[in-house]
């Protein structure tokens, strides 16, 4: 099992913020590859930091497209693809993708109608 993960920051490489309609552009854009790929991602906005170029720690706002799947090794190319043309698209130095191999099931737990 494999927990992937896309990250992105919201500002560009020239310090301005990725306009809005961008961001949600991206996320649609990565939920759908995953939805294609592995039936279904979620997305989410958090708060991000990293160290700049004088070793001063910036704080960004970013998002985090994740979804599971139980095998990636056929998927890694698109993977490569997607977060490639998010970085592109936000014009971005780059975009995190994590892929991290975890020992667990998924359980689907649907509705429960009782008689």
């Amino acid at each position: 099992m494999y927990r992937i993960s896309l990250a992105f920051g919201h500002r560009q490489l020239d310090g301005r913020r990725v306009p809005a309609q961008t961001i949600r552009a991206a996320e649609h854009l990565a939920l759908g590859r995953l939805a294609e790929l592995f039936r279904g991602g979620r997305s989410c906005r958090q708060l991000g930091s990293y160290l700049n170029n004088a070793g001063d720690t910036e704080f960004e706002a970013c998002s985090v497209v994740e979804c599971y799947g139980e095998t990636v090794s056929d998927q890694i190319g698109s993977l490569t693809r997607l977060a490639r043309d998010l970085a592109v698209s936000l014009r971005q130095e780059a975009v995190l993708l994590s892929i991290e191999q975890i020992d667990g099931r998924l359980h689907w737990i649907g509705q429960v109608i009782e008689e």
